[in-house]
């Protein structure tokens, strides 16, 4: 893809840290620049993808809440029902 030259301005301490880095990964400053603009696109993705994991979680957990009290209702009133709620139960779940 062609490339398109920018400029913009930079503290010296950033300009330090920058160069450091890049040293580390062996790279120049623009290309560690450049993976870093890169990669913010990737961060939005998976906390998006984050975000919508913790929703599923948060929904398990409340069924998973609800089904507890069901059993324990259940077995208060069946306790010879007990193993086949549970069977149910893992099923349910799975």
């Amino acid at each position: 893809m062609p490339r398109r030259q920018t400029t913009i301005r930079l503290t010296e301490s950033l300009v330090d840290e920058l160069d450091r880095e890049a040293d580390e990964q062996g790279i120049t400053r623009s290309e560690h620049i450049r993976q870093i603009l890169s990669e913010r696109h990737e961060t939005t993705v998976n906390a998006q993808r984050l975000e919508r994991i913790e929703d599923r979680l948060h929904r398990y957990e409340d069924r998973l809440t609800d089904v507890e009290s069901r059993l324990r209702h259940q077995e208060h009133q069946h306790p010879q029902e007990r193993q086949s709620v549970s069977r149910r139960v893992i099923e349910w779940l799975k």
